[in-house]
């Protein structure tokens, strides 16, 4: 259980603070940092409550279709993908400006940074897309745990 939250904390940090250091950088917009800073505190608050059920944060959704979107593997190294690529062709692009500036391939450097920003809004959309499933089931999965909690309390 340790574990499983230890890895969400810190892949959450990483993430964080890439997206923040490129949008102060000016190769991506504010809005993405924002969309992952919101959507990963108020996932991340309706997952620490996996704890109380005694499950890991993937194991607690109960549909078929937010299992499939939230903890197949299949949907979770897309995801992880989909961030590397975006971290990487930003960093690149970050390279190519300084290194191409003045230069002909210039447009080359341009069309890496469009291609990493592409990117960047396909991870975010990939993000907010494993994020709803779990902010649905919430109510459902809360309202089971204040019966569990008032259960215990009468007996």
């Amino acid at each position: 259980m340790l574990g499983s939250k230890l890895d969400i904390a810190v892949d959450r940090i990483v993430e964080q603070v890439m997206w923040i250091v490129y949008a102060q950088l000016g190769l991506i917009s504010a809005a993405i940092p924002i969309i992952f800073i919101i959507r990963g505190g108020l996932v991340d608050t309706v997952r620490s409550f996996s704890l109380v059920w005694g499950e890991t944060s993937f194991g607690m959704m109960r549909t078929k279709w937010g299992q499939r979107l939230v903890a197949s593997n299949f949907m979770r190294s897309l995801y992880g993908a989909a961030k590397v690529v975006a971290f990487c062709t930003l960093a690149l692009a970050l390279g190519l400006q300084d290194l191409w500036a003045g230069t002909p391939r210039e447009g080359w450097a341009e069309g890496v940074w469009v291609f990493a920003v592409i990117c960047s809004w396909i991870a975010t959309a990939i993000c907010l897309i494993r994020g709803i499933p779990v902010l649905l089931e919430a109510p459902t999965l809360l309202r089971d745990l204040d019966d569990k909690v008032e259960q215990k309390t009468t007996q």
